[in-house]
């Protein structure tokens, strides 16, 4: 009976922590129309860039260390996880400041040619404020706090959508889009902050917990360096499959031209986003207990390509078609221009929006190789028509195109590896 009541209770805090995490990626969607309205599209351009930069170093805020706090067999390895992951944080802030730094040296920009680089002093303060959130707050959900991470997920999306509405609102402009993120990144750190010093007070006053904690950190460090060595590549591929085109965009053309672009990818995967959080693991699920039982996954594989199929075509369909009225009547008429980049990249986010929820088929059934191969192809395919817009002079429009061709071609790729590793699945 104390076993049911207990599954009982997990079962409904992760519900609620699945539902806030979905409203939480809803809420500043909602407040789109409002900011398109108040935001010309020439002045979101540093915003886009600054996005841009701290979707993809974002990811690698806590070296991946903030997953072993979740994964940790003994409360005590958990706790010291998810201090790893603090100290990581402060670290890779800290080297993002250092390479700013280097960065004004005349001459070394070419590292990183921008058309506009103004947002980028926040990067690390930002950088740092994202690890802090990510570590503890995958340490509050390692002690099965659900209910107060639902809270504190929606009290940040909130106070995020909220700051950038009020700051914009006041004439700020992207400065305010700014100031809103950076609001809402201290929002989702700061609350659990003092719920960990809350809980560890008790060791956090004994003198012999400080005297060996570098100690402590670097064996944990040590011991936990798979973390890193293998999960981190993966995750910061992952991300620049969506980030890294909108700041080769910056490299190349114009402002307006990155806004729209950043804008357009930025909408576009909000579906595979929400996909992606939630229904991939139930793919990934579903995967692990078939082969577990000796059935084929092969047609369970199937079903759920057509059924993203059903889903995702005539979705897309409808974007492709009438993007720009679209466009038009959820940001405004001054982000009309989005509807000649569109057409370029619906095919692309159609494709990932049926094949990313199952390429986690491979590492389900134990290979894990294949699936960060698949995933250092994506950015690589992006870098590669980058090169070829670069040297060819080409318009946006074709180096758009030419990143769907490559992308899709990957994503089309790999999902025929899944394939084929579903139809294997039970052996």
């Amino acid at each position: 009976m104390v076993c049911s009541r207990l599954h009982k209770k997990r079962f409904r805090g992760a519900a609620a922590l699945t539902a806030a995490s979905a409203a939480s990626q809803l809420l500043p969607l909602l407040v789109q129309p409002v900011l398109g309205r108040l935001v010309e599209p020439g002045a979101f351009a540093p915003y886009a860039v600054f996005t841009s930069v701290l979707g993809i170093l974002g990811q690698g805020a806590c070296l991946r260390y903030d997953y072993a706090a979740l994964v940790c067999e003994s409360a005590v390895q958990s706790r010291l996880a998810a201090l790893t992951a603090c100290a990581a944080s402060v670290l890779t802030g800290a080297a993002a400041a250092v390479f700013l730094l280097i960065w004004q040296i005349p001459g070394l920009r070419v590292l990183l040619p921008l058309s506009d680089d103004s947002f980028l002093g926040w990067i690390p303060l930002s950088l740092f404020l994202t690890g802090l959130g990510s570590a503890l707050r995958t340490y509050a959900v390692r002690q099965e706090s659900f209910s107060f991470t639902a809270w504190m997920d929606l009290l940040r999306a909130a106070l995020f959508s909220g700051g950038q509405l009020l700051f914009c609102f006041g004439g700020m402009g992207a400065y305010g889009l700014l100031l809103g993120q950076i609001v809402g990144l201290t929002a989702g750190s700061l609350p659990f902050i003092f719920y960990y010093v809350k809980r560890e007070k008790p060791r956090l006053f004994q003198k012999s917990i400080w005297q060996s904690a570098w100690y402590s950190l670097l064996a944990t460090a040590r011991s936990l360096r798979d973390f890193p060595r293998y999960l981190l590549p993966g995750a910061l591929s992952a991300a620049m499959a969506g980030s890294l085109l909108p700041l080769i965009c910056a490299g190349l053309y114009s402002p307006e031209q990155v806004s729209l672009t950043q804008r357009a990818v930025s909408l576009l995967g909000v579906p595979s986003s929400i996909v992606s959080s939630s229904f991939s693991q139930v793919v990934v699920k579903r995967t692990v207990d078939e082969k577990k039982e000796g059935h084929s996954l092969l047609p369970w594989f199937q079903r759920i390509t057509w059924l993203l199929c059903w889903v995702g075509v005539p979705m897309f369909a409808l974007l492709f078609f009438f993007g720009e009225p679209l466009v038009v009547w959820f940001l405004g008429d001054k982000w009309r221009g989005m509807g000649g980049i569109l057409p370029y990249l619906i095919p692309l986010f159609a494709v990932r929006f049926v094949v990313i929820p199952v390429t986690g088929t491979p590492a389900a059934c134990g290979d894990r190789k294949r699936t960060m191969q698949f995933q250092l192809l994506l950015p690589l395919s992006v870098a590669l028509a980058g090169g070829a817009a670069w040297w060819g002079h080409w318009p946006v429009t074709v180096f758009l195109l030419a990143v769907t061709i490559l992308q899709s071609a990957a994503y089309g790729a790999f999902w025929l590896y899944c394939r084929r590793t579903a139809k294997g699945g039970a052996a």
